[in-house]
């Protein structure tokens, strides 16, 4: 365990174990203890993604899209340090909760519904039906790496890519666990 410091001085964020500040301005320091993985975690998947379906709804009964990643080890696995975006020039868009488990060949659903604020399992962003990115990265030491990513040019709605076929959203998506943060 080591702490990082974010410092933001006149609306810059600088980031380290030890920034250099040079401002007389007044600035705010955030103190957090930071655990990272030293090793790549593998076998950590996108497995469906779906723009907003009417036979998929949230925990507040709204139409929702969602991302649902897969465990392919056998053996739960932390999601520390693991993001997902739809944008490449910003990896680290939505950070899954560092407490988050995904028990093994097991699924965790994440609501893309661009409703963040709505608890840990929505993500600030949506799944266009016009095609995007949508890339799963881990920060192994102090470098980001994409884990997975997949890329679509049009996806209609109803409809969700699973491990790149399109088919349609059926009702066995009732079953999915949407994981908790524990």
């Amino acid at each position: 365990m080591y702490y990082t410091f974010e410092v933001v001085v006149s609306g810059e964020r600088i980031y380290g174990t030890n920034p250099v500040i040079t401002s007389d301005n007044t600035f705010a320091i955030s103190l957090e203890p930071v655990f990272e993985p030293v090793e790549k975690i593998y076998d950590i998947f996108l497995n469906e993604i779906a723009p907003v379906s009417s036979n998929y709804v949230d925990d507040y009964s709204e139409k929702s899209g969602f991302i649902e990643l897969f465990n392919n080890n056998t053996e739960p696995v932390a999601l520390y340090g693991y993001y997902l975006s739809d944008d490449k020039n910003n990896l680290t868009r939505y950070s899954i909760p560092d407490s988050l488990v995904i028990p093994g060949k097991w699924v965790i659903t994440f609501y893309a519904d661009g409703q963040g604020k709505q608890g840990d399992m929505h993500l600030p962003f949506k799944v266009s039906t016009n095609g995007e990115p949508i890339l799963l990265s881990q920060k192994v030491g102090s470098k980001l790496e994409i884990s997975d990513s997949v890329s679509f040019k049009f996806l209609v709605q109803n409809y969700h890519l699973e491990n790149t076929v399109m088919v349609p959203v059926s009702a066995i998506h009732d079953q999915h666990d949407t994981g908790t943060a524990k």
